[in-house]
């Protein structure tokens, strides 16, 4: 008999052209070898039946072979759904119905029990309760989903609904002849009124305006107001002339009501541009000070002279807190991609949530939060690219001649990291740094002197290796010395054995503590990260840190788990402990971003799940710094 895991493994081989190891297979199902290994054998028998098999080939793992793909596909017909599944499919059920969907109907179409179904339900109403939504359950009618027209479509135009059956779904069905007039309605209208939207921005207001359409000709029309929101001439004329095309189009009348809520939408999305001498309020000026200032406190980066990123928070919250007051979210459909591409700029966007939170009394959501990253990211680049040149002093051992052609090698090469440098003899270096501030030393010869300046030895003639050694250097590229200390063997742990995220934590912390010395509250700070967002952005890792910089020096614990734990959005099995100094932040984005481009290379990430080796570990860490 087929059973559930079965059907995981099989998909696993499916997605893949190449043999897949048992332990990635492992790994990824979150169970043992041993149990991979008896259910592939079990496999082996039943697929005969359905055209096709396991091939094994030693030291590689399992590839499907497929010889029959009609046999293979009625196979495929049976496949039960996951929990994660139910959930999205019947949540998409009780969104397109119309009325009350009865609870026999529900498991005799998705081959459920009933105490699944309540299992299921109780997911959805966690789901729903972000939207101030519930599930009404009515003896002899069934269930269905009550809560206010505005709450409905608000969750109906969420991206999590969007994603359940994307174009397939009733309301998002963007192949639609509907939905593609009403983009087309927006577009004249915008040019008549010579009205400018970005494209993101415009989708949404498409997708908004579509929602509203098909629930006012199912007659389920929205209570809203604007209340005392002052609105200007041009934008009535905007949303009148907007209505106008929609009532003709569609043979439908907006009412007052609806008419407000169109306004809404177009207020939430506009943009403010610089360009067309848009002022922003001192109260903007001010929190964005205030935000840059407290970012400067907890982590240790000061952005407070670009003012490049003061004019685009101060152009981002302006709008945003229009919809902050009237409940809109902005969604962003690359925000999974930016927590995972960005995030340097993500754990700014956080603490920048929180003083907004202070100050406005609203909470942000992950999509708002998304849209900050991306100011922040911008900037944290700039940051790299604008680094801080150098006061450096070259010495070399073999005569004035040499001295000089390293010299002006060096300004040939390196011109646009360097402030100053200098040459000295040898026998002259200590008088010189008695009387000079130097970054970095460059010697050709090896030197006996007494300094806490970083003294990097190097070969007369200057080949490409040595080249781009410097340079990065220079450029201060996280080098294989700044690795070893940060990631200290020390803190290198494998086969944890715990139960849970708390437990993790507790062990982990608890024996970082024998090596290095935490502050009382270290522990405090890492729960209140976590209590922001699960820090387990990518598959099978979670990347714990604490809220803001307050160890002495940067360090990063490494522990891999015996099992998978649940850590909140996802199952892991690398835990990365992270703490940046208070004292410097220099490589804060070098050090995540190497980290990130690593881990996010799953055949590395399993290669080392498998055999944790802290030498492995520290080579895959520098060569994704190239």
């Amino acid at each position: 008999m087929i059973e559930k895991i079965d059907y995981q493994i099989l998909k696993i081989l499916m997605e893949s052209d190449a043999y897949v190891s048992g332990n990635k297979i492992a790994t990824l199902l979150d169970k043992s070898t041993k149990t991979i290994q008896h259910r592939i054998r079990c496999l082996e028998d039943e697929l005969t039946s359905y055209g096709a098999k396991i091939a094994v080939k030693h030291g590689f793992g399992y590839l499907l072979v497929i010889e029959d793909q009609q046999l293979f596909d009625q196979l495929l017909s049976n496949v039960p759904y996951t929990e994660e599944q139910l959930v999205d499919q019947i949540l998409s059920r009780l969104v397109t119905e119309n009325g009350y969907l009865k609870s026999d109907d529900l498991t005799e179409e998705f081959f459920i029990s009933k105490s699944t179904l309540t299992k299921i339900l109780k997911k959805i109403r966690h789901i729903l309760a972000n939207y101030n939504l519930k599930i009404q359950m009515k003896p002899h009618y069934g269930i269905r989903i009550i809560g206010e027209e505005f709450d409905l479509r608000r969750f109906i135009s969420s991206n999590y609904v969007q994603r359940l059956v994307e174009d397939n779904f009733y309301y998002f069905s963007k192949s639609d002849k509907a939905y593609c007039k009403i983009k087309q309605i927006i577009e004249k209208v915008f040019e008549d009124q010579k009205y400018s939207m970005p494209d993101y921005l415009q989708e949404a207001l498409s997708s908004h305006l579509y929602i509203s359409v098909k629930r006012i000709m199912e007659g389920k029309e929205i209570d809203y107001s604007l209340g005392q929101q002052k609105v200007s001439s041009n934008m009535n004329d905007l949303a009148d002339e907007l209505i106008d095309c929609l009532e003709n189009e569609f043979a439908i009348t907006f009412s007052a009501s609806e008419r407000e809520y169109i306004l809404l939408q177009i207020l939430s999305k506009r943009e403010l541009d610089q360009k067309h001498n848009q002022q922003i309020p001192e109260a903007i000026n001010q929190l964005v000070e205030k935000i840059l200032i407290t970012i400067r406190d907890i982590i240790g980066i000061d952005l407070l002279d670009d003012f490049n990123l003061r004019i685009m928070l101060g152009l981002h919250l302006l709008p945003l807190k229009f919809r902050l007051e009237h409940d809109v979210v902005l969604k962003n459909p690359i925000c999974e991609q930016i927590k995972t591409q960005c995030v340097s700029g993500y754990e700014l966007s956080l603490i920048a949530a929180e003083v907004i939170k202070d100050e406005w009394g609203f909470e942000l959501s992950e999509q708002e939060i998304s849209y900050f990253a991306l100011h922040f990211n911008v900037a944290l680049k700039k940051e790299i690219q604008n680094i801080r040149k150098k006061k450096i002093l070259i010495v070399c051992g073999s005569g004035r001649a040499t001295s000089q052609m390293i010299f002006y090698n060096f300004q040939q090469y390196f011109q646009q990291y360097i402030e100053k440098a200098d040459i000295c003899d040898v026998n002259q270096i200590e008088r010189y740094l008695q009387n000079h501030a130097i970054d970095y030393i460059f010697t050709t010869v090896p030197l006996n002197v007494d300094t806490s300046i970083p003294v990097f030895e190097f070969s007369f003639f200057l080949n490409e290796r040595t080249v781009k050694r410097i340079q990065s250097i220079l450029s201060e590229e996280i080098q294989k010395s700044d690795a070893i200390a940060y990631f200290r063997p020390s803190l290198f742990f494998t086969n944890l054995d715990v139960k849970d995220k708390e437990e993790a934590l507790d062990r982990i912390i608890d024996r970082v503590g024998e090596n290095v010395k935490l502050p009382k509250h270290f522990k405090e700070l890492v729960l209140k990260r976590e209590e922001l967002f699960t820090t387990d952005l990518l598959p099978d890792v979670a990347l714990p840190h604490p809220i803001e910089s307050c160890t002495d020096f940067t360090f990063v614990s490494v522990s891999f788990l015996k099992k998978s734990i649940d850590w909140g959005n996802q199952k892991v099995r690398l835990i990365l402990l992270i703490s940046m100094s208070k004292v410097s932040s220099e490589k804060y984005v070098f050090l995540y971003e190497r980290i990130i481009k690593m881990l996010l290379n799953q055949e590395v990430l399993y290669r080392m799940i498998d055999q944790p080796d802290y030498e492995t570990f520290i080579n895959e860490l520098i060569k994704a710094s190239y």
